[in-house]
């Protein structure tokens, strides 16, 4: 019986490159509704661009784990419908839920302005 050949045994990529990969693809392609979502599997291929990969579901496979990580972290959302399935990037939020408004005031110039001390807005 003859061993078998081992793919991509000569090959390694970090979560941390794979995830970057991913990142930028979804960015390049418009990957940023629900209207244009990709599929697991490549994803795959994107985060894993010299792997030689049998089937599509070896390629989703490999990255199902990341993926999933970076779905946790609210960097990527999943979509299916009667016509698509696939994820695409979450719009960043910020950690503050009152930032965007505060953020907004601020351009605007509404705000309170830091005063002296000792000062008093009354004149005497």
């Amino acid at each position: 019986m003859a061993g078998k050949h081992k793919r991509n045994m000569d090959k390694h990529t970090s979560a941390e490159q794979a995830e970057s990969n991913i990142l930028t693809a979804l960015r390049k392609w418009g990957a940023t509704s629900s209207d244009k979502c990709v599929r697991l599997s490549e994803l795959g291929y994107t985060a894993f661009p010299d792997y030689d990969f049998r089937a599509p579901q070896g390629a989703a496979f490999a990255v199902a784990r990341i993926v999933r990580s970076m779905e946790q972290r609210k960097l990527l959302a999943y979509h299916c419908d009667d016509w698509r399935r696939g994820y695409y990037l979450r719009p960043s939020q910020p950690t503050n839920p009152l930032q965007g408004l505060l953020d907004s005031a601020k351009a605007m110039g509404i705000g309170a302005t830091p005063r002296k001390p000792g000062r008093s807005d009354t004149a005497a």
